[in-house]
């Protein structure tokens, strides 16, 4: 205990040895934290890049579901285009570029963005047309959805 007292009381200070010996050891500490946080801050924009994705292939799914629930007929389904009767009204959905678009009535929107793959099939069955959806992103994200469009 006198020994750790006595530390204290010397004024002597710190040899350049000890100085240099603890500005490198707080050094290696300072890069070790700005290299976690780097990571942290990469693996948190994943995430929210995976997160917006997920949330782009959601919407798709989710606008050409409802009009898919509404439609009267479906004209058209093929690789990167839907054409579907709605109301009386043709509404077609079409993958311009990484863009979904829905075209109803002279009016154009963009209902989705990121998508690299709008893969549209349909087989007529007595009654009706059983429509699939297949949305890809550009991350590796996949959502289909199938709907059975009655014709009557």
């Amino acid at each position: 205990m006198s020994r750790f007292k006595n530390l204290f009381r010397d004024s002597r200070g710190l040899t350049l040895v000890e100085t240099v010996a603890a500005a490198g050891l707080i050094f290696l500490v300072l890069i070790a934290a700005l290299e976690l946080s780097w990571r942290v801050w990469g693996f948190a924009a994943k995430g929210r890049e995976s997160f917006n994705e997920t949330t782009e292939l959601r919407t798709a799914v989710m606008w050409v579901s409802r009009d898919l629930r509404r439609a009267e007929d479906v004209d058209d389904a093929a690789l990167g285009r839907l054409v579907l009767t709605v109301n009386g009204t043709a509404v077609t959905y079409t993958l311009d570029g990484d863009e979904l678009t829905r075209e109803e009535g002279g009016s154009r929107r963009i209902v989705a963005r990121g998508i690299t793959k709008a893969d549209f099939g349909a087989g007529s069955r007595e009654g009706g047309v059983l429509v699939t959806a297949e949305f890809a992103g550009k991350k590796g994200g996949e959502v289909r959805t199938c709907v059975w469009v009655y014709t009557g």
